[in-house]
């Protein structure tokens, strides 16, 4: 996940070259109560055997150069499985690409983002 929908970067990396979609969350809820902000910097090397190393929090961590995603991460705690149950209610718009089909759009044109 990104801090923003008009991060222009991932727009053209994971929507597709803007054909793709964009799912914007209220930042509320539980799924949002096990989420951290990615931190970027050098590689960090990590030891399993050291026990400060096994907390995790290298799933937040990221090199430089991808610094330019803004990243915020869901990482579920150990026992919960790997999926997560989204509620609609956190769903407060989908942003459509500007180079996504026409077929299936409700709005006027291509930049239009559907609303609840």
């Amino acid at each position: 996940m990104s801090k923003r929908w008009d991060n222009l970067a991932l727009w053209a990396k994971y929507a597709a070259d803007h054909s793709g979609y964009c799912l914007e969350f209220a930042n509320q809820g539980q799924l949002f109560a096990n989420t951290k902000e990615v931190t970027y910097g050098d590689s960090v090397q990590m030891d399993v055997m050291n026990r400060d190393h096994r907390g995790g929090w290298w799933f937040f961590s990221k090199r430089e150069e991808w610094s330019n995603e803004e990243e915020v991460r869901l990482v579920l705690p150990r026992g919960l499985g790997s999926k997560v149950k989204i509620d609609p209610r956190w769903l407060t718009r989908v942003i459509l690409g500007w180079r996504t089909s026409t077929a299936g759009r409700s709005g006027d044109g291509p930049s239009d983002a559907i609303r609840r």
